[in-house]
Formats: C-alpha cells, sequence, structure tokens
C-alpha cells in the first residue's frame, strides 16, 4: 500500500495558479484603472475639458511660484498680486509668531527689510478694506 503524492500535488498546484491568476486579474484592473484616470484629468492633453478649462483662465495654465495663478482671481488688483508675490517668495526673511491669549490671539509678523515691511504694511491695509467694503476675493 504506497501512499499516493500526486493529488496532494495536483491540489497545491492548482491553488498556486489561481492565486497567480487571481493576482495578475488584480494587477490588471490596477494598471487599466490608472491608465484610465490619468487619461482622463484634466492636466492630460485626451482630455475633453482641457480646452474648456484653459478658456476659464483666459489664459495658458502654468504653475510654479513665478507664476502664482492662485493669486490671479476677480476682485484682487495688480498691486495685491506684486505685493503678495514678493512676500511668497521672500518668505524666509519675514518672522511671524503667534501668541494664544485667553480672549483671541495675538500675532506679530515683522522683517528686517524695507521693502518687505512695505509689502506687509500694503497687503494689511488691502485686507482690513477688502473685509470693511465686505468684498470678497475669488481666486483661481
Amino acid at each position: 500500500m504506497g501512499v499516493k503524492i500526486y493529488p496532494m500535488v495536483k491540489q497545491q498546484w492548482n491553488k498556486k495558479i489561481l492565486w497567480v491568476l487571481a493576482f495578475a486579474i488584480l494587477f490588471f484592473i490596477g494598471a487599466v484603472a490608472f491608465y484610465w484616470f490619468s487619461s482622463n484629468a484634466h492636466h492630460s492633453m485626451k482630455s475633453p475639458n482641457k480646452n474648456q478649462y484653459h478658456a476659464q483662465h483666459l489664459k495658458p495654465h502654468k504653475h510654479g511660484e513665478v507664476n502664482m495663478p492662485g493669486l490671479q482671481g476677480e476682485g484682487i488688483t495688480e498691486k495685491e498680486i506684486n505685493d503678495l508675490k514678493t512676500l511668497f517668495t521672500q518668505h524666509e526673511k519675514i518672522t511671524h509668531t503667534v501668541e494664544i491669549l485667553p480672549n483671541g490671539v495675538k500675532t506679530l509678523t515683522e522683517t528686517a527689510n524695507e521693502q518687505l515691511r512695505e509689502n506687509l504694511v500694503d497687503d494689511v491695509a488691502m485686507m482690513v478694506t477688502h473685509l470693511q467694503e465686505e468684498k470678497s476675493i475669488n481666486y483661481q
């Protein structure tokens, strides 16, 4: 009476094939989903919304520190845009501290750079004006 090893080996082999097939199918589904989502993103050249998205902004879609597209919305002046660009690009020359008080917060923003100080003061003054006039700034 011998022990039959063949059925056990065949059963293990079938399980391995099923697992490999399951992982292959999952990988294939993931690859198809990745391709579909990446080709339908608004930044893709194949996107049907690409022209509509760029036309909405009335200028080429550019990212980066220099262009700062988020600062170019409705209700914001060129002076405000330029002040904010200067503040963002030279932020390492600015210190900002926040003190928590029982009835609120106290913030202090300082710089030794005279031009940055003017930009800071102008920015605060323009924000106060926007608040007093109840104007909203719609950033793009």
